[in-house]
């Protein structure tokens, strides 16, 4: 990308990097250090904690590398879901079994022979100094939402920045949150996913004071409205919710990439703010008016087997679950032949 747009544009970044390349020695130990005080930590079964170290790594590449990079990605993840199976279906399943939970087990043991493909993966790579290319270290099929390790993550990288006057004059910081109705608060806010909430919005508000002190920036969190995701449609209720509150407002209800226009709009300040009394950005009002509830808490009372396709959008919410995984998107002709016997690309330096 020499001499084009994309490499004027990403100067700072790369400005970035070779800052941190240049006091990685002196700033890597601090940061960690910071981590593993505030809690980032693995616990071992005897009570013993190591820490988890946080990874520097932004790189810019080019786009053929990318493409790359996902295939190989993508036939790996292939690769182990074919050897998963084979093994669990084989006469020695306790390699793979043996290493699961109880439960973890069961659902294996039971499901195994139904899955043809990985809902999510992701493969890490290592990357070494000479030319030989990267190296794939670890697949990983289940990518939990780690909440309380990407809070203290953030704060523990801003806060080493911030110590040696790397912040930009005026830097911000957003993260994004949920409170959601009464109806799911008992298994929601109330429950431990609203614990860790409470626990980013509180980081939100100690690293907005350093901040403000330290090049008058500022972080804050976004109370974002109900949306399909993958961690929101796992939880129970929430499927149930937001599928009456899609029947409820229809067109009104606002998508993700609107909300996050709104949030943009607040961080330029080319719009009206709505702060609540606890510094938190407001975006999901048009869910929470009261005629909105109120109708809502009418329709959850009589949601059942038997009513709900009356009660709630079931077509849109099950392709809104479709579109999350690649499936049901307009434009995409899925009956088109694809060839899967292709050739392993080849590395580059």
């Amino acid at each position: 990308m020499q001499g084009t747009a994309g490499e004027q544009r990403f100067n700072p970044v790369r400005e970035l990097l070779e800052v941190l390349e240049r006091d990685a020695a002196s700033l890597g130990p601090p940061l960690a250090r910071a981590a593993y005080a505030k809690g980032l930590a693995v616990t071992a079964p005897d009570g013993s904690t190591r820490p988890i170290p946080i990874t520097l790594t932004p790189v810019l590449l080019e786009r053929e590398e990318i493409r790359r990079r996902a295939d190989s990605s993508a036939r790996l993840a292939s690769a182990a879901l074919k050897m998963a199976r084979f093994i669990l279906g084989g006469p020695h399943s306790d390699v793979l079994a043996l290493a699961l939970s109880p439960l973890e087990r069961r659902i294996a043991e039971k499901t195994f022979r139904a899955a043809t493909r990985l809902a999510t993966a992701r493969v890490d790579y290592f990357l070494p100094g000479d030319a030989s290319g990267p190296r794939a270290l670890e697949i990983n099929a289940t990518i939990p939402a780690m909440q309380g390790y990407s809070d203290i993550a953030a704060q523990s990288w801003i806060e080493a920045l911030a110590a040696r006057d790397l912040l930009a004059p005026g830097f911000a910081t957003v993260a994004l949150s949920y409170i959601g109705s009464e109806l799911t608060a008992a298994i929601y806010r109330r429950g431990t996913i609203g614990a860790a909430k409470d626990d980013l919005e509180a980081t939100a508000r100690v690293l907005s004071d350093r901040l403000r002190a330290a090049c008058g920036g500022w972080a804050a969190t976004s109370v974002n409205g109900a949306a399909v995701t993958q961690s929101s449609t796992a939880i129970p209720g929430i499927a149930l919710y937001v599928g009456l509150l899609r029947r409820v407002l229809g067109e009104r209800m606002r998508p993700p990439i609107d909300q996050l226009v709104d949030l943009w709009d607040h961080i330029l300040g080319t719009a009206p703010s709505d702060v609540d009394e606890q510094g938190r950005i407001r975006l999901d009002r048009w869910e929470l008016e009261p005629d909105v509830q109120a109708e809502m808490a009418s329709r959850w009372a009589k949601a059942t087997n038997d009513t709900i396709a009356d009660l709630a959008d079931l077509d849109w919410f099950r392709g809104s679950v479709r579109q999350l995984y690649g499936f049901s998107v307009p434009g995409v002709d899925y009956d088109r032949p694809t060839e899967p016997d292709l050739p392993w690309p080849s590395s580059r330096g």
